[in-house]
């Protein structure tokens, strides 16, 4: 409901101003104390999401919250703050993508201040001090499948003015480039997501190793140029890392044991995902045994050095296992291993070949396995 956000601030056009604070005498107390009003607004965006999409859309979230933004100024300043937090823009929003930049980005005409007497109202809420309110209130940023080149340069424009930003999300956007996302870069940043960004490399991930050390989240799926660099780069200055996906369909060689051992032996990681990648048992036997109290979601799909100590080893170790996904894995065929799994209702992922051998060895053994593959 962004877009509907900045359709109200023209709907004032037509009016001389927000109700005054003269007519906040008539309302009680409690809701003239921005503290209060604040508290009470936070309980209306709706924040559920569903498994298939990790953030809901603007209107989803927004559609209890908008109407206060007519209340009078104070109301609209707290309920601002509230919608600024998070801004989602996909496929169906992506129009409203500049209007959003105007406001919390940079704006030639409304960023030169003029005399209060010849302003028109919609022109004094989007002053520079109001404007600020909306930038430092943002704290999740999600753009994706963005094409428009002129789009990608607004936005790398608007990280100057994100300063309090704590989960970027880019996702496959083609041209993103890493200087679109250094802008963003802060100590503040905690999660980090640029899957399908295949322009950025080990150069941005590298200042965000010495710049983000609070980072929890980092997902830089097909992106092929990162490489052991950066990854062991973030190891060593991101303890707190908890969510790490490198997977890739080309330059497996990039990623290997190297990173992985340090991300081991240095981090806090819960979530992995390594498809694709040109990684060994050793640094997986030693992931299993040093995060065996923390993993619960592994992705090692099309790593055909794996073998079953890697499947044995996680089996063993990881009792907060919920998802394994080993399709194209073919060295691991330990399928008594695989049915403690499915035991234990752990997902799988397992390609045709794999679930025909599975069922064979099940009926060979009088088993009855139901393997259930994780919802994507």
């Amino acid at each position: 409901m962004m877009d509907e956000l900045y359709q109200s601030l023209n709907c004032y056009r037509g009016r001389q101003s927000l109700p005054a604070e003269k007519d906040m005498i008539e309302c009680h107390l409690v809701f003239q104390l921005p503290e209060i009003v604040s508290l009470i607004m936070q309980f209306l965006p709706n924040h559920q999401t569903s498994r298939r999409k990790c953030l809901p859309n603007n209107k989803q979230r927004l559609q209890w919250i908008y109407p206060c933004l007519f209340v009078n100024r104070l109301w609209h300043d707290c309920a601002a703050r509230i919608m600024y937090q998070m801004a989602i823009f996909e496929d169906g929003t992506l129009a409203d993508f500049a209007s959003f930049a105007a406001v919390c980005g940079t704006n030639a005409n409304a960023d030169h201040p003029r005399p209060l007497a010849l302003q028109h109202p919609v022109q004094r809420l989007l002053s520079d001090q109001r404007r600020n309110v909306y930038r430092r209130s943002l704290r999740t940023l999600a753009v994706r499948r963005l094409k428009d080149k002129g789009h990608v340069s607004t936005l790398e424009k608007m990280g100057a003015y994100m300063v309090h930003l704590e989960k970027l999300e880019v996702y496959i956007c083609d041209p993103v480039s890493n200087a679109t996302i250094e802008p963003f870069v802060r100590p503040s940043l905690v999660e980090l997501t640029l899957a399908g960004c295949a322009r950025v490399d080990d150069n941005l991930l590298l200042q965000v190793a010495a710049t983000c050390p609070n980072l929890q989240h980092l997902d830089v799926r097909a992106c092929s140029s990162v490489s052991d660099v950066s990854i062991s780069a973030i190891a060593y200055a991101c303890p707190n890392l908890r969510h790490l996906n490198v997977g890739r369909v080309r330059d497996h060689d990039l990623i290997t044991s190297r990173s992985i051992s340090l991300i081991a032996r240095l981090t806090r990681v819960s979530v992995v995902g390594f498809a694709g990648c040109a990684i060994t048992d050793d640094c997986m036997l030693l992931l299993a045994r040093l995060r065996c109290h923390d993993i619960e979601r592994v992705s090692i799909n099309h790593c055909p050095r794996l073998t079953n100590r890697t499947l044995r080893a996680f089996m063993y170790y990881c009792n907060k296992l919920t998802v394994f996904e080993m399709k194209e894995c073919h060295s691991m065929d330990d399928w008594e291993a695989v049915a403690k799994l499915v035991e234990r209702q752990v997902l799988l992922t397992l390609c045709q070949q794999q679930n025909r051998a599975c069922a064979e060895w099940a009926k060979r053994h009088g088993r009855k396995l139901n393997v259930k593959a994780p919802i994507k």
